[in-house]
């Protein structure tokens, strides 16, 4: 197989798609999971690096992946605050109380419709708090 500009040898290729990583992550040894934070973590770090006024972007980012990892073991409210209060870190003003009336109005949302009204099996605490 000779050298085009998708095929770099090997294992490794470069696919036209944003699934290329998705699609050759367990080829060559590790989770979809850690493709997609690996990922993620560089574009971010390069985003702060190359483009210091794109803080916001970053972090709301960032507030994004910790609520998809935080979720499971953690719990809806817990991940939620940790989504909300780094996303409001993102933005031009942060003021205690308003974030935090923000997250217990998320909250109590949250837990009415997805867990009480579409009966989602979210957990709402983590499983040591019961």
């Amino acid at each position: 197989m000779g050298h085009t500009p998708f095929n770099i040898g090997g294992r490794f290729r470069l696919v036209p798609s944003s699934t290329g990583p998705l699609c050759n992550s367990p080829q060559i040894g590790f989770s979809p999971d850690y493709a997609i934070l690996g990922g993620t973590i560089i574009v971010s770090v390069l985003t702060a690096v190359f483009r210091p006024d794109a803080k916001p972007i970053v972090l709301v980012t960032a507030a994004t992946i910790a609520y998809g990892y935080l979720m499971k073991p953690l719990g809806l409210v817990i991940a939620t605050a940790a989504l909300v209060y780094i996303s409001a870190l993102g933005g031009h003003e942060f003021k205690w109380k308003e974030v935090t009336i923000l997250f217990i109005i998320l909250v109590l949302f949250s837990v009415l419709v997805f867990v009480k009204g579409l009966t989602l099996p979210f957990p709402i605490w983590p499983e040591y708090f019961g």
